[in-house]
């Protein structure tokens, strides 16, 4: 399943129009890697770094917040000690369209409330955005 920019952010400016394949080649090759901007340059031209993985909870632009726990859950993954969670370690960029998407091993249920997600990194968790809705 391929999740383009209209469906995870119907109001960006380029939903369903940017080839993420590029983007993706200039992130580091690990999974897992400690935080330096500088390393994430190649996403926060489009994802400004306040949106994405700012310690509030104010990840309006992906939806991936705990407003239970009060967390960005993107943060909490890329300052994960002692290293961080690398982009690549859940998306990727489709070979033939350059659309984001997961990797299928995620497996990321999205629901209207929030979502769910099951990867083999970490048990099964449930998080919730406050009925925001995408």
């Amino acid at each position: 399943m391929v999740l383009c920019l209209a469906i995870l952010c119907p109001g960006h400016p380029r939903a369903g129009t940017f080839d993420h394949r590029e983007a993706f080649s200039r992130l580091p090759a690990s999974p897992e890697v400690l935080y330096l901007p500088e390393k994430y340059s190649a996403c926060f031209g489009c994802h400004p770094a306040r949106e994405v993985i700012a310690e509030e909870d104010f990840n309006v632009e992906t939806n991936f917040r705990d407003t239970v726990l009060g967390k960005n859950l993107h943060s909490i993954h890329v300052y994960r000690q002692p290293q961080g969670t690398n982009c690549t370690a859940c998306h990727r960029a489709d070979d033939s369209t350059g659309a984001p998407s997961f990797l299928p091993g995620i497996r990321l249920a999205m629901s209207e409330k929030g979502g769910r997600c099951a990867p083999a990194c970490h048990r099964p968790k449930e998080y919730r955005n406050a009925g925001r809705s995408r």
